[in-house]
């Protein structure tokens, strides 16, 4: 592109290794953390950890307590470590020795990781703590997010509302999707035929989110379609919906269809449209996951929402303290790992 077309340009925007076309692999990056996708730790991985071990004086530490004197030197009962092939675990989860690389790499792979999509300080910090433990791990990895680039410059910053307020009333016990909160993102580049997202976000239970790809030609009845093939399937009728005053919402025929259903209906108010804040908040995360991660090929945006919809569900909220799919199914499900084994099958391939 001519110079006089780059509007914002740097250094970084004229590397020759960013044009589209170019090969810019990092056959360095190591898959992590294994026990996302098997229940052992990848052996590149333990060679990395072990080289490290040699030299770090707290696992010598440890390791010496556990076989000789008994409790190692923190405080906590002898029966949440152990050793593993002269690895040690704490709690089930692998020590990772003071080596600066190593533990940048393994939060790095986390943290940049399709199916978790940048998360926050809190979002990477758990993440890892499914699988590796290390003395001021919540210190590393805070200092490692505060840094990262992408989330500089996709994220957006936040800040406090100053005008009050008009909360909902929560529902003891609510079940998931029971009452939800409903949005339409709109004028995205035209991908596979879709033009435009609905979002649907479990506004109590769980948290969790349903993103559904269509176009701006949407009428009213077909938005109600689209609410009965991805929520109802699977979670019944809604108690309530909380939308914007969109036109296709504010229809009579809208109206008249969730009265019929029982399905009572709330609208933001020009003064208070924070009234569906909680889908605005999904609505900014999406948009952060999908700017990461089609950048270049805008067009593309439709083959990454389900990855969008996942990294949203699998990573643990700060209001319930544990991921969507959590709340709703009682477990985590198993992300696709950032690396695979070598395949001579092309199609696989990709």
């Amino acid at each position: 592109m001519p110079g006089r077309e780059m509007v914002q340009s740097d250094a970084l925007s004229r590397q020759g290794d960013h044009v589209q076309g170019i090969d810019t692999d990092n056959e360095d990056v190591t898959l992590l953390p294994d026990r996302l996708f098997v229940n052992v730790v990848d052996i590149e991985l333990q060679d990395k950890l072990k080289d490290c071990l040699g030299s770090d004086d707290f696992h010598k530490m440890a390791l010496e307590a556990l076989t000789t004197t008994g409790l190692p030197p923190i405080k906590s009962a002898l029966s949440d470590w152990e050793i593993n092939d002269s690895l040690i675990r704490y709690k089930g989860r692998v020590y990772v020795p003071d080596d600066v690389v190593l533990r940048r790499e393994i939060t790095r792979t986390i943290h940049e990781g399709q199916p978790f999509g940048h998360p926050g300080q809190f979002g990477t910090l758990d993440l890892i703590q499914w699988d590796y433990w290390w003395p001021g791990m919540a210190k590393f990895v805070k200092s490692f997010v505060d840094g990262c680039a992408v989330c500089q410059q996709m994220k957006i910053n936040t800040h406090p509302t100053k005008a009050s307020l008009q909360l909902i009333e929560g529902t003891p016990n609510a079940t998931p999707f029971q009452i939800i909160t409903m949005d339409l993102v709109t004028d995205l580049p035209e991908s596979d035929g879709f033009d435009m997202i609905m979002v649907v976000v479990d506004y109590l239970s769980s948290k969790g989110a349903i993103f559904i790809p269509c176009t701006k030609k949407l009428d009213t009845p077909q938005a109600a379609e689209l609410l009965l093939h991805n929520v109802y399937k699977q979670y019944g009728l809604p108690d309530k919906i909380i939308s914007d005053r969109d036109l296709r919402f504010v229809a009579r025929v809208f109206q008249e269809t969730m009265k019929l259903l029982g399905v009572k209906h709330a609208m933001s108010t020009a003064y208070h449209p924070q009234s569906d804040r909680e889908t605005e908040r999904v609505n900014q995360e999406m948009e952060i996951y999908l700017r990461m991660f089609c950048s270049k090929e805008q067009t593309e945006w439709s083959s990454y929402l389900h990855m969008a919809e996942f990294a949203h569900n699998n990573r643990t909220h700060s209001v319930t303290r544990n991921s969507p799919f959590f709340m709703i199914m009682r477990y985590n499900p198993r992300p696709l790992p950032t690396a695979f084994e070598k395949t001579s099958v092309p199609s696989v391939e990709e």
